[in-house]
């Protein structure tokens, strides 16, 4: 490893943000909260649109508000301080006043302060991934990434056994009051721990001018005329489409088609998710930085039609924490190996732009997609959610062995076999 102190400093930093989201855990936690206040099946299929798609769509904004090299570090660190961890106390503060509130207000504030933290994160996330792709080289990023993100899925899953005790032990809403604000203290501690990374050379670069409106055009051209970034678009669309049903994975498992499990049971299982996250992350990033991470997507969606059949055909506890961990699973293939695939399919020389511009694509279907999701759940039932969701992932994986190209080796996963 080059930087052994910038090492440590992401682990230990994405240990802790991990542990933050794991106390909050959307999936479960967030899902739970809004279902104990009333919240309907398209309100719940909501938090998945906001989390896939509002980051995503706004990360065009910080095109244009981080333009420093330089100042790079103190600009995304301070905006986690100053724009993002706000909207975590918020949450805890609702939460404490809860009882007191009309439940219709609790769930919309909930939901809104979760989405006001979700497009804070979005905003900066381009800047903060090509922030980390200047400070380590491409032949360790994904081991790099992989190994952070595994240590932020072991401390979330700690976070997850933590919720799942306070929600058993204290009555709502003090338990979600507690989490919220354990949540905010921990992501702070992580940011604090981040501003240990040494980034000296940055600081020796020229700052590039502030992006016009005709050069964000230029590289949208740019970007969506290369061939493989088109497909890979269109792969991970559908891999999204098709990963629009994870809140509904808690709403399945609390009814009696999958078992009648308690709130507190399921957000303990959940802490699943992180294990599958944290093992994913580590094996695809190694897997990516020898083979390519085209192989770690295609795995990943493997594995998200595994997840389905799951939920699809299988039921009770050991049921619940497969589909979180088959979950999870996919989320380290949705971060590894998608943000290094990402980079890596740049057919230009602003890597920021790509970044950008790929993930506002993807973030607008993932607002759409979960959307309906909801609204296919509350007309026709969750079941019928999984089996589409089953159907869409199933043509993404084909698509994706046939048409995507891993970028190195400017080849198909189909062409690779072929060959071998």
């Amino acid at each position: 490893m080059s930087n052994r102190n910038n090492f440590i400093s992401l682990v230990a930093g994405e240990a802790f943000w991990g542990m933050a989201m794991g106390l909050v855990l959307t999936s479960t936690v967030l899902a739970v909260f809004l279902k104990e206040n009333g919240a309907g099946l398209a309100m719940i299929g909501s938090i998945s649109s906001i989390e896939s798609g509002v980051g995503g769509s706004l990360q065009l904004v910080g095109l244009f508000l981080f333009t420093s090299r330089r100042k790079r570090k103190h600009q995304v660190l301070g905006w986690h301080l100053y724009a993002v961890v706000p909207f975590l106390l918020m949450n805890a503060t609702l939460a404490s006043a809860a009882s007191h509130l009309p439940p219709v207000v609790v769930r919309w504030s909930a939901l809104m302060f979760y989405g006001g933290y979700m497009a804070a994160l979005g905003v900066v996330g381009g800047a903060f991934m090509d922030w980390l792709a200047h400070v380590f080289s491409e032949r360790e990023r994904g081991t790099v990434l992989g190994t952070s993100i595994c240590f932020a899925g072991l401390a979330s899953m700690g976070g997850s056994i933590l919720a799942g005790r306070l929600i058993g032990l204290h009555p709502a809403p003090n338990a979600y009051a507690y989490l919220y604000f354990g949540a905010a203290m921990t992501a702070i501690i992580s940011v604090l721990i981040y501003w240990r990374v040494d980034d000296s050379p940055l600081e020796q670069t020229e700052d590039s001018p502030r992006p016009t409106s005709e050069d964000v055009k230029r590289y949208l051209h740019a970007s969506l005329s290369n061939l493989n970034f088109r497909c890979f678009l269109v792969s991970r669309s559908l891999a999204t489409i098709g990963f629009c049903m994870v809140p509904f994975i808690t709403v399945h498992f609390m009814s009696s088609d999958g078992g009648g499990l308690s709130s507190d049971i399921v957000v303990t299982c959940g802490s699943a998710i992180a294990v599958g996250w944290a093992a994913s992350s580590f094996v695809f990033g190694r897997l990516g930085d020898r083979a390519g991470h085209a192989i770690g997507l295609f795995l990943g969606l493997v594995i998200q039609v595994a997840t389905l059949a799951v939920l699809l055909w299988g039921g009770g506890k050991w049921g619940c924490v497969t589909a979180f961990a088959g979950a999870g699973v996919c989320l380290g293939a949705g971060l590894v190996s998608y943000y290094n695939a990402l980079m890596e399919t740049c057919p230009h020389d602003n890597r920021f732009a790509h970044i950008t511009i790929g993930n506002f694509i993807i973030g607008l279907v993932g607002i759409i997609a979960p959307l309906l999701g909801g609204i296919v759940a509350e007309r026709w039932g969750v079941r019928t959610l999984f089996m589409s969701c089953f159907t869409i992932s199933i043509i993404g994986l084909v698509w994706h062995a046939l048409f995507v190209r891993e970028p190195r080796r400017e080849l198909s996963l189909a062409e690779m076999l072929l060959k071998m």
